[in-house]
């Protein structure tokens, strides 16, 4: 990822070791990806180290993120998170992200998914 020109990596780090990090990818704005909009960006991963949680260091990282986006012509920054994480249902929209859309999945053991009724 550091290497690739089209993505952004931030990181927080102290005496060599990594405490958080952030990856902005260019979003796909392709006509199939309909949540997507024109001019956006996609914080595509982030981190924390557990014992570095709730230091501000994430929030940190989405605010540089997000200012370097803007710099580089992005109008929406995107990202997503499972519902049942809970630090992640906390901590991101309080950054400022807005859920717009929700998925509901069902797995079907294949051992079973042969059987009918």
């Amino acid at each position: 990822m550091i290497e690739d020109p089209d993505v952004s990596v931030w990181i927080v780090e102290k005496a060599g070791h990594i405490l958080s990090f952030q990856a902005y990818f260019p979003a796909e704005e392709e006509p199939s990806a309909l949540l997507v909009p024109e001019s956006s960006v996609e914080l595509g991963v982030a981190g924390t180290r557990p014992d570095f949680r709730g230091m501000g260091w994430n929030r940190l990282l989405t605010q540089r993120g997000i200012w370097h986006a803007r710099e580089k012509g992005a109008h929406y920054v995107l990202t997503d998170w499972r519902m049942t994480n809970l630090q992640s249902s906390r901590h991101w929209p309080r950054q400022g992200f807005i859920p717009t859309a929700y998925r509901l999945t069902r797995a079907i053991d294949p051992r079973i998914a042969w059987a009918r009724g």
